[in-house]
C-alpha cells in the first residue's frame, strides 16, 4: 500500500506548478502515511470482531470528532479512552480535548459540543462496559 501511495504521490508531484524543495513534498508524504496507518490502526471503520461493544462504539465516536472537527488525538490517547469501563459525557470530552493538547478548562465551548455529541450517540450521559447496550443491534453483548 505505501510503494502504491508513493507512487501515486510521486505523479503528483511532477504536475504541481509551483517549485518546492522535494524535501517538503517528503514530509507531507510521511505525514500522510502516518495518518493513514494511525487510521487503520486505531479508526478505521471496519472493527476488530473481538473488540468489546462499548470500545468499539467509543472508537466510532473519536473517528467522527477526528473526521468532522480534527480532534484526531494520538492513537495511545485513543486507546486509552476507548478501553475505559465507564465514561460520562463530560469526562469523556475532557479527556479528548486534553489530548489534543488543549485545557478543558478554557474550551467550555468544545466541552459542551463533544459532550452533546456524546450524549447523541449513546442517549445517555453516562455509559459503563456492564450496563452497554449497542443502540443500533439494540441488544447487550456479553464480553
Amino acid at each position: 500500500m505505501d510503494a502504491l501511495i508513493s507512487s501515486q504521490v510521486g505523479e503528483n508531484l511532477a504536475n504541481v506548478p509551483e517549485k518546492r524543495e522535494i524535501s517538503t513534498y517528503q514530509g507531507d508524504l510521511a505525514l500522510i502515511l502516518i495518518v493513514i496507518q494511525f487510521k487503520e490502526k486505531y479508526l478505521g471503520f471496519k472493527q476488530d470482531n473481538n473488540t468489546p461493544p462499548m470500545e468499539r462504539e467509543l472508537n466510532y465516536l473519536l473517528y467522527d470528532l477526528c473526521v468532522n472537527w480534527g480532534f484526531c488525538i494520538p492513537p495511545r490517547d485513543a486507546e486509552e479512552i476507548s478501553q475505559l469501563e465507564r465514561f460520562n459525557a463530560v469526562e469523556f470530552a475532557n479527556k479528548v480535548i486534553s489530548a489534543e493538547g488543549m485545557n478543558p478548562k478554557y474550551e467550555k465551548r468544545w466541552v459542551q459540543r463533544i459532550s452533546e455529541r456524546f450524549r447523541e450517540r449513546f442517549g445517555s450521559e453516562e455509559i459503563a462496559i456492564e450496563t452497554f447496550v449497542d443502540r443500533v443491534r439494540g441488544i447487550k453483548e456479553s464480553w
